[in-house]
């Protein structure tokens, strides 16, 4: 089994959300409804860590210029803002209620349009336009 270091994660970071989770067979409703359980937690966690620690490595891939950016899993939005910040039009797609509202809440900008939907359809982004409609 791999220590703490070579996973990456430790038992309370955000990429660990239960140890049910790990070793269960689960559905996308119960990941969601774990994110709404621990959102408190899971936000901070993820607030902790800046755009750039996470980024660093494909840094030279984000674009230069402003266009439209669409963050599936967005959780706490910090990806969100940080492209907002740089000038683009962000879709922030988030299933937990949780995450979402705490992250619409930390991060206002007109330039991100906060979406409830959820992989494998994203239902909601495919609506005729949904890019076209109004962000803030």
């Amino acid at each position: 089994m791999p220590t703490e270091l070579e996973s990456g994660h430790s038992n309370n970071s955000p990429g660990n959300i239960s140890a049910t989770a790990q070793s269960e067979s689960f559905k996308v409703r119960d990941v969601v409804a774990a994110y709404n359980t621990n959102a408190p937690e899971l936000f901070d966690g993820y607030e902790r860590i800046p755009f750039g620690s996470v980024h660093r490595q494909v840094a030279d891939l984000l674009p230069e210029s402003c266009g439209n950016v669409l963050d599936v899993g967005a959780g706490s939005g910090r990806d969100a803002a940080w492209f907002a910040e740089q000038g683009h039009s962000v879709v922030a797609v988030e299933p937990s209620s949780g995450m979402r509202e705490a992250g619409s809440a930390q991060h206002k900008s007109s330039k991100i349009r906060w979406l409830d939907d959820r992989l494998p359809a994203l239902d909601k982004l495919l609506e005729p336009n949904p890019l076209s409609t109004s962000f803030g």
